[in-house]
């Protein structure tokens, strides 16, 4: 299925830009998955990725409310990175100079309109970018070369439903940047959310969402 494929110490949230875009890896069939229910890519080349507009992003310090048209409704976890110059065509070798602080982001997908849209091989991006599908975290205020040392954890009610580290990442993110460059020039605030979890989970009414990374909770909203 397509998978949803872009702290602590006094966090700031990430503002969000207008004509921002954000950029969703999706998950093959078949890919193999580490971690502890995340996934990696190994060939960038192959990699199929969606683009959703800025009025995706939900706005700080609000809840989600589901839209009819999106029940029943799924939520996945994500790393995001925000991308921090403008660029075209990147260089793996350089993709390290275009991204800034990483942080968490859920993304919403509306399943009846994802399986509408995949038996009628129909654009899919009103399953999962419709307004307020996206919610992200605070930045971590850190030095973010090492993205492969974080540890992320997704709980609901305050149960732990996945959880899993970003060892291995930097190649990952780095070669996503670049490969998505070359089809769109990357600006200042553009967002890419760079894994997700193995399979969406359900959501509903009264679910509060958390994500924590390294230890400290970087996202919480509330659905209803």
């Amino acid at each position: 299925m397509f998978v949803n494929l872009v702290l602590f110490y006094a966090p700031k949230k990430m503002c969000s830009f207008a004509d921002m875009k954000m950029f969703v890896l999706h998950r093959p069939y078949g890919s193999e998955n580490n971690n502890e229910g995340f996934f990696s890519f190994k060939n960038m080349e192959g990699c199929a990725f969606g683009v959703l507009p800025d009025s995706a992003l939900l706005r700080e310090g609000w809840p989600m409310f589901v839209p009819d048209f999106a029940e029943p409704c799924s939520v996945s976890l994500h790393l995001a990175v925000r991308v921090g110059r403008l660029g075209r065509a990147i260089s793996p070798r350089f993709a390290h100079r275009y991204h800034a602080e990483p942080t968490l982001a859920v993304v919403f997908t509306a399943e009846k309109l994802l399986a509408e849209a995949r038996s009628s091989g129909a654009p899919w991006g009103a399953a999962m970018g419709f307004e307020g599908s996206v919610a992200e975290g605070a930045a971590w205020p850190i030095d973010v070369q090492p993205l492969e040392e974080h540890t992320c954890e997704l709980r609901l009610n305050d149960k732990t439903v996945a959880e899993g580290t970003t060892q291995g990442w930097k190649e990952h993110v780095h070669s996503a940047l670049a490969h998505i460059s070359r089809f769109h020039t990357l600006r200042q605030g553009d967002r890419l959310l760079c894994g997700a979890l193995t399979a969406a989970l359900p959501v509903q009414p009264g679910t509060r969402i958390e994500g924590w990374l390294d230890g400290g909770r970087v996202l919480r909203l509330d659905v209803k």
